[in-house]
């Protein structure tokens, strides 16, 4: 048997000596071990990330004859006839700033205005496979819009 002598502070050997004579732990090593579990479990309770819902907003107004929808996590309008162009425009100016946004990502990420966005663009780009497929990102606005809440992407 291979015995490991280690020099502990003297206020870490009387706790441990306190816990075995308190009758929870039989030894040393059970003392150690369940320490050891305890750092572990805390450990991965920090280490634990629980994702947050990302919601993005489409606000449409009408104004002189024309539909208007504003997107105001990404900062992104536009005008059209009807308010499918409009979403459909919306959802395009989303996939594409979400394109230019991970292709000069450090330029955003560092940019005071646009750094908080990265969120929304990650959601955004988990939508879409490329560009030009803005589906997935339209419905998710047309389905916000007749429930009147908010979208999670």
């Amino acid at each position: 048997m291979l015995s490991l002598q280690v020099r502990l502070p003297p206020e870490a050997s009387r706790g441990i000596a306190r816990l075995i004579a308190s009758g929870r732990y039989k030894s040393v090593d059970e003392v150690l071990t369940a320490a050891t579990r305890q750092l572990v479990a805390v450990e991965e309770k920090e280490a634990t990330i629980e994702p947050v819902p990302v919601r993005l907003t489409a606000q449409i107004e009408w104004s002189d004859g024309q539909c208007c929808a504003y997107c105001p996590e990404l900062d992104l309008a536009t005008a059209r006839d009807t308010e499918g162009e409009a979403l459909t425009d919306l959802a395009e100016m989303a996939v594409e700033y979400a394109e230019d946004y991970l292709e000069d990502l450090a330029f955003y990420a560092k940019s005071p205005n646009r750094a908080e966005h990265l969120p929304f663009i990650l959601a955004v780009a988990e939508c879409t496979t490329d560009v030009y497929d803005v589906e997935g990102v339209r419905e998710e606005f047309v389905r916000i819009l007749r429930g009147k809440t908010k979208m999670t992407l």
